[in-house]
C-alpha cells in the first residue's frame, strides 16, 4: 500500500487521464520511453491536478487494471516516485 505526499498546490482544473495509447499491430504501448516512465507521468499529472491528494492510498490492483499493464511497469513506475519523494511505501496494518 503506498501514499504520496505533494509538494506543489494542485491545478484547479482536473482532467481525465487514460492509460497509454496501444499499437494497432502489436498490442504495446506507444511511449516516450519506458512504460514505467509514463505510467510516472500520468500518476505525477494526476498528484498535480489534484485527482490524487495527500494520504490518498493508492491501490495497485486498480492502478494495473487502469494503465492495462502488468505490476513490474507500475511497481517500478512506484519505485521513481518513491525516490522523487511523491509516495511513501506504508506496511500493511
Amino acid at each position: 500500500l503506498m501514499d504520496y505526499s505533494r509538494t506543489r498546490t494542485p491545478a484547479s482544473a482536473a482532467r481525465h487521464v487514460g492509460a497509454p495509447t496501444r499499437s494497432a499491430d502489436r498490442g504495446r504501448p506507444e511511449v516516450a520511453g519506458s512504460l514505467a516512465d509514463e505510467i510516472r507521468r500520468l500518476v505525477e499529472l494526476d498528484i498535480e491536478e489534484g485527482r490524487l491528494l495527500p494520504g490518498d492510498a493508492l491501490d495497485e490492483n486498480k492502478l494495473v487494471s487502469r494503465f492495462g499493464v502488468s505490476r513490474t511497469p507500475l511497481r517500478e513506475a512506484l519505485l521513481q516516485l518513491k525516490m522523487q519523494g511523491l509516495v511513501r511505501t506504508v506496511p500493511r496494518q
